[in-house]
C-alpha cells in the first residue's frame, strides 16, 4: 500500500506545485485564480493542504474563506473547493485523508461552517469524511425567444426568424413582467462597480435571511470585478427620489445569447423583488438575449417567485454538503435547507 504524507500547505511554497496540479486535472483554469481566490480574498487567505508521494505533490484540498450571517451572527465558513488527486493515486486513502485535515481547520475552531458542491466522485470522499447532503443545486431556466431553439430544428435563418416572431408574441403575452408597470419610483442602471450603496442594501437586506454570505460592496467588488473566471454585469434597480439601490443582478451571458445570474439581492423579496426581476427580464430581452438562467440552492421563496415569472426547472446541478463539529450548536440550522439562500456566487468559481 502506498503511504502518503498530508501536510498544511505554504501558499507562497508549494504555489507552484499546487497550480500545476490543478491545472493538469481541471479544464481553464485561470492564470490569475490562485492569486485571486488563494491569496486576495477579503475574507482571509485560503487553507489548503497536499497529499505528498515521496517529494512529489499528488493531491491538493482547500477551503475558502466566506464571512456568512446566520440568524444576523457573523460566522467564518470554508468553502470546500479544488479538490483533486492524481490520476494514478486516486484511492480512498489520499483522498479521504486529504479531506479529514481540512475538516480538522472546523473541529479546532477556526471555521464555523464548511460547506461545498462536489461532483459526484468528490462527494462520495465528503460523505465519508463527515460532510452531509443539504440539497440539491437546482437549474430554473426562462426562455426569452424562439429563434435559438427553432434553429435547432431549421437552421434556415430566413424561415427560423419567421417561425420564431408569432411564437414569440405568444410566449410574450403570458408572462407576469408584461403586466407589470413601473411606476416613476424606480429606474434601473447598469454599473461597472459595487459604491457605497450597496453597503446600505446588504444592512437592510441581510436580516431578512437566516443564513446568507456576506455582500458588502468591497467583497462583491473582490469576487465580480476582479474574478478571472467571467466578465460579469451589474444590473441595480435604483431608487429615483433619493438614488439608494434597493436590489441588484450580477450577472454574465456567453455567445450563445445566453444570460446566467451569478448574484441577486433585493431590500425585501416580495414587492421589491417583483421590481427587480421584471425590469430585468425586459432589459435582457431589448437586448435579444435568448434565456435566463439561474442556479439556487435554499429556501423554497425565491423558487415560488422565479415561477411565477416564467422560470421553469432543466434539472439539478448536482448536491451541496455542508460540515459543522458533531458538537456545533449551529448544526440543526445548518441542515435546514430553507435556512440558505445560496447563488453561483457563494461558490469559489
Amino acid at each position: 500500500m502506498m503511504s502518503y504524507s498530508i501536510l498544511k500547505a505554504d501558499l507562497k511554497k508549494n504555489r507552484g506545485d499546487i497550480v500545476a496540479l490543478l491545472k493538469k486535472n481541471f479544464i481553464d483554469v485561470p492564470d490569475e485564480r490562485y492569486r485571486w481566490i488563494y491569496e486576495e480574498n477579503p475574507s482571509g487567505p485560503a487553507s489548503c493542504w497536499v497529499a505528498q508521494k515521496e517529494d512529489n505533490v499528488v493531491g491538493v484540498t482547500a477551503l475558502f474563506p466566506r464571512k456568512i450571517l446566520m440568524d444576523g451572527t457573523p460566522l467564518l465558513a470554508g468553502i470546500a473547493g479544488d479538490f483533486s488527486v492524481d490520476k494514478g493515486h486516486r484511492s480512498l486513502v489520499p483522498a479521504l485523508s486529504l479531506q479529514k485535515a481540512a475538516i480538522s481547520e472546523c473541529r479546532d475552531g477556526k471555521f464555523s461552517i464548511l460547506y461545498g458542491f462536489p461532483n459526484k466522485q468528490s462527494e462520495l470522499v465528503l460523505l465519508r469524511a463527515g460532510y452531509r447532503i443539504l440539497g440539491d443545486v437546482l437549474r430554473m431556466t426562462k426562455l426569452l425567444g424562439s429563434y435559438h431553439q427553432i434553429k435547432k430544428v431549421i437552421d434556415i435563418p430566413l424561415i427560423t426568424k419567421m417561425i420564431s416572431k408569432p411564437v414569440d408574441l405568444i410566449m410574450r403575452s403570458r408572462v407576469k413582467e408584461n403586466y407589470y408597470k413601473n411606476s416613476t419610483k424606480y429606474s434601473y442602471d447598469v454599473l461597472s462597480f459595487f459604491d457605497q450603496r450597496f453597503d446600505t442594501l446588504w444592512e437592510k437586506a441581510s436580516s431578512r435571511f437566516s443564513i446568507i454570505g456576506e455582500r458588502s460592496s468591497s467583497y462583491l467588488n473582490w469576487r465580480y470585478n476582479r474574478s478571472p473566471h467571467h466578465d460579469y454585469s451589474i444590473f441595480a434597480l435604483i431608487h429615483k427620489e433619493d438614488g439608494n439601490i434597493f436590489g441588484y443582478i450580477v450577472f454574465h451571458y456567453d455567445a450563445e445569447a445566453r444570460t446566467y445570474i451569478d448574484d441577486l439581492l433585493a431590500v425585501d423579496m416580495e414587492e421589491t423583488l417583483d421590481v427587480l426581476l421584471s425590469e430585468f427580464i425586459s432589459f435582457r430581452r431589448k437586448e435579444k438575449i435568448n434565456s435566463i438562467s439561474i442556479r439556487y440552492t435554499g429556501a423554497q421563496v425565491l423558487v415560488t417567485k422565479l415561477k411565477e415569472f416564467g422560470f421553469v426547472l432543466r434539472g439539478k446541478e448536482g448536491r451541496m454538503v455542508v460540515y459543522s463539529s458533531p458538537d456545533s450548536p449551529f448544526l440543526p440550522s445548518l441542515l435546514a435547507k430553507d435556512n440558505w439562500f445560496l447563488l453561483p456566487g457563494d461558490n469559489d468559481t
